[in-house]
Formats: C-alpha cells, structure tokens, sequence
C-alpha cells in the first residue's frame, strides 16, 4: 500500500513541475497522424514513391526499379541486336544464291544453241556415258576414267556439236582465267599436236597423190609396151 502511494505522489509531483493540464476529452483522436493524407486522386503518398511507378500490363500491376529497367533494357537490345545480325547474314546469303544462281542460268542459256533440242540428245549423251560405264565395270582404274568421258564427250560432241563447241570454249575461257600457267601449256600442247596432224594429213595427201601417179605411169608403161589398156572395163564378152 505504501508503495501505491509513493508512486501516485511521485506522478503528481512530476506534472505539478511540467505544468501540463490533465485534459478529459469525450472523444480522443487516435488517428491524428492521418490528417496530412491527401485524399485527392493521382497524389501518391510516401510508401508508393518508394515502391516505384507502377504500370497495368495485361490486367497485372507492375512496379520496376529503374536498376531492373536497365537489366531488362540491356538483355532486349543484345536480342534484337543478334536477331539483326542473323537477319542480315541470312538476307545476304539469300543475295549471294539468288546471284549465283541467275549467273548459272545465263551461262547455260549462253552455252546451248537454239538449233539443237536439249531434251532428246541429253538422254544419248547421258546413255552413251552409262554405256562407257558398263564397259569399263571389269577392268583397270584407266578404262574406268576413260571410257565413260570418252563416250560422254564423243556422244556429246555428235549430237550436240554447237553447244559442245561453245561449252569447250567457256572452258577454255575459265582455265585461262583461273590457270594461266596451265592453260598457257596445255594451248602450246594443243598447237603441237595440231601442227602434228596438220604434218600428217598433207603427209597423207602427198603419199596418196603419189600413189596414184604411180599406178597412173605404170598403166602407161603397160600399154605402151603391150599395147593393153589396163583402164578400160572389162567386158562378160
């Protein structure tokens, strides 16, 4: 009991010295803290300019931190960075082809002649090469090289002599243009064995014509000595 009254004395001896009245209100206002709230609609108090701007994106609230931002930002230009690049390779690879493919086009259409069917004698060219082919199927690594180009290039050559002429000339084209050195030795083999068969044909001529000469004075030996006619037909008389 004692010490109930010392502590009521002691709590009145302390607001005696502050000089605070003891007021007894009938209605105590707990939530005096709230009237600096502004209740008007787009001011945000200090809890939501913590939290950071938030945005509806389909029917869902988002908040961002500008750091998350960043991250977000960064992580989509280095995807439509590498979605440009690949773009761009494959666009210029798609250029490239479509290119090389008009250039193989126009080169075929240069190299066939309009006289000559394609169709028809593409199929005895390709058959005269399966037949070199077969030929070749028991015997050494030589005929097996040779047979078949052989033929494909005779059958070729045969059918379809103007393309064949303009293919060997775009070839020849092409080998001077990427082997010169070959090329170069290759014409001056080409030129030898043309001078060689040029030799050989006037050879031939020359051999033939003497030949006849031959025959022909020696009929007229014949029929000087014996008075035979080895010219004329001989009759069933």
């Amino acid at each position: 009991m004692s010490r109930i009254l010392i502590s009521i004395t002691g709590a009145a001896a302390y607001m005696y010295a502050q000089h605070t009245p003891v007021l007894n209100e009938s209605k105590r206002r707990f939530y005096a803290e709230t009237t600096d709230v502004s209740t008007v609609p787009g001011n945000t108090s200090e809890e939501t300019q913590l939290l950071g701007p938030r945005e509806v994106v389909g029917g869902m609230t988002v908040r961002l931190t500008p750091i998350l931002e960043g991250v977000f930002e960064a992580a989509r230009k280095t995807v439509e960075n590498s979605f440009e690049t690949v773009e761009s390779y494959v666009n210029d690879g798609k250029t490239s082809l479509y290119a090389t493919e008009r250039q193989v086009l126009a080169t075929v259409q240069s190299l066939h002649h309009r006289s000559e069917d394609l169709m028809p004698n593409a199929i005895y060219v390709a058959v005269a090469a399966l037949t070199g082919q077969i030929m070749a199927r028991n015997r050494g690594f030589v005929a097996k090289a040779v047979l078949p180009v052989g033929l494909g290039l005779g059958a070729f050559k045969y059918f379809l002599p103007h393309t064949f002429a303009h293919t060997t000339d775009f070839v020849w084209k092409a080998e001077q243009r990427a082997m010169p050195g070959l090329a170069s030795t290759q014409g001056a083999a080409v030129e030898k064995a043309e001078k060689f068969a040029k030799t050989l044909e006037e050879s031939a001529v020359k051999g033939q014509e003497k030949y006849y000469s031959g025959v022909e004075s020696l009929q007229q030996n014949v029929r000087k000595f014996t008075g035979l006619n080895l010219s004329e037909e001989v009759s069933d008389k």
